[in-house]
């Protein structure tokens, strides 16, 4: 019995609470409604005060609602004296000094794909004629030919016979004659290098070996790693005997 009476009750208690929270739901709901028609009959006459409109500061300065174009205190004419305005083609430097935004192989510019060398790294020397007769000439120096026995004619005179035709002719200038791979084995300032080479050779119909040293420019030096031996600065050569 007492059980049946606690349960009547908690009904009777879940009920009253279910029935006030309705109440309260019903008068929000209607306070609602009454605030949404107040606003929209005040914005229909022009009394809406929630937005401000056209805000005016404490000096009067004019702002970005009540003013569309704010024009500067002092007229400056930046053309008055003759300056142009410069453009960004201006600002492009073509020339070969020092620079900021442009230079090939200097390590103190800014903006530029750096090909610096150092210590163990490979150059190639591509030989021209001038570096090729200086090998030529040490080549000759060290392996000099047998002399030869001069032929007699006929009153019994020495003569001389002629040079052949491949000693006499020139080389070209502008062609490649071969190429020697060198190594870097001091950096001798920031644009100077020393480098160190070795070059198997067919002279007179034997191998012979010589060994380059010469001094080099940074900036000399293409994207292949490859410097012209008319670039090369002192350049020394020593034939070595195995």
């Amino acid at each position: 019995m007492m059980n049946t009476f606690y349960l009547f009750i908690i009904f009777l208690m879940s009920s009253c609470a279910s029935y006030v929270n309705q109440i309260h739901r019903q008068i929000d709901n209607e306070s609602g409604q009454r605030r949404r028609v107040q606003q929209s009959q005040q914005m229909a006459m022009g009394q809406d005060r929630r937005p401000i409109n056209n805000p005016v500061t404490l000096g009067a300065t004019p702002t970005a609602n009540t003013s569309s174009n704010y024009y500067p205190e002092n007229q400056r004419n930046y053309n008055s004296r003759g300056v142009r305005r410069y453009r960004a083609e201006d600002l492009k430097d073509n020339d070969s000094d020092g620079s900021l935004w442009s230079g090939q192989n200097a390590e103190s510019f800014l903006f530029v794909t750096n090909n610096m060398k150092k210590k163990g790294d490979i150059v190639i020397i591509d030989v021209y004629s001038k570096l090729k007769e200086k090998i030529q000439e040490e080549l000759a120096r060290n392996y000099p030919e047998a002399p030869k026995k001069a032929a007699k004619g006929k009153d019994g005179a020495a003569t001389e016979e002629p040079a052949p035709a491949a000693e006499i002719a020139q080389d070209n200038p502008e062609k490649v004659y071969d190429k020697i791979s060198t190594s870097v084995i001091e950096q001798v300032n920031q644009d100077y290098l020393l480098v160190r080479g070795r070059k198997e050779i067919m002279y007179k119909n034997f191998k012979r070996y010589f060994e380059i040293q010469a001094v080099i420019s940074q900036k000399d030096i293409n994207q292949n790693d490859i410097v012209p031996s008319k670039k090369v600065l002192e350049p020394k050569i020593n034939v070595l005997r195995y």
